[in-house]
């Protein structure tokens, strides 16, 4: 499944490769144009929006819809993390495993909507006005494109981080080695 999912992702950026050109005017905003640019938007409409909804609307969707699932199995139905017999201690780190599985499926599923909604709603938004909108406000809309551009791309920044600080030991060694760095830096200093 992962290596079709691989191959799937490889293929789909095929037209977006094949649509990319070199723009030799030295004062373009994009020295490459490609159908995500401001430049080329307004030709490709039908590939933004397609793509805008297969890679854009789809997962935040199919991402919802898998963590509502498992935080359904763990809190309500409970056929995930099911209630062990045991000690009064095997209860307490099930909830709170509990509570750090839930914790961390909100802020991944918050994480993942915040940094590529903002993209597919800008693109869509362009394929919705006209061409001549876009040029009487092209520097506001360039900004735009540049921090959604940013928060599109920062997910994978955020995502792993997001995993580690989840693990206590992960967020122990931090406090380490910013303690460490403190601590020799006042002592360099007296």
């Amino acid at each position: 499944m992962v290596a079709s999912l691989w191959v799937f992702a490889a293929l789909s950026c095929i037209p977006d490769f094949m649509a990319n050109t070199i723009d030799t005017n030295p004062l373009s905003t994009y020295p490459c144009t490609r159908p995500w640019s401001l430049d080329e938007y307004f030709d490709h409409k039908g590939y933004i929006i397609f793509s805008s909804v297969l890679f854009g609307f789809f997962p935040c969707i199919v991402v919802f819809t898998c963590y509502f699932e498992i935080l359904r199995g763990t809190f309500i139905t409970n056929t995930i993390f099911a209630a062990t017999r045991g000690s009064k201690r095997q209860t307490l780190e099930d909830q709170c495993s509990r509570k750090q599985l839930l914790k961390l499926l909100v802020c991944l599923t918050v994480l993942f909507s915040v940094c590529s909604l903002p993209f597919t709603i800008f693109f869509i938004y362009l394929t919705a006005v006209d061409k001549t909108t876009v040029a009487n406000n092209s520097e506001r809309f360039f900004l735009v494109h540049r921090i959604v551009r940013f928060l599109l791309i920062s997910n994978s920044f955020f995502n792993p981080l997001l995993y580690a600080f989840q693990r206590s030991n992960y967020r122990k060694g931090l406090k380490r080695i910013f303690y460490v760095r403190v601590c020799q830096k006042g002592t360099n200093e007296s």
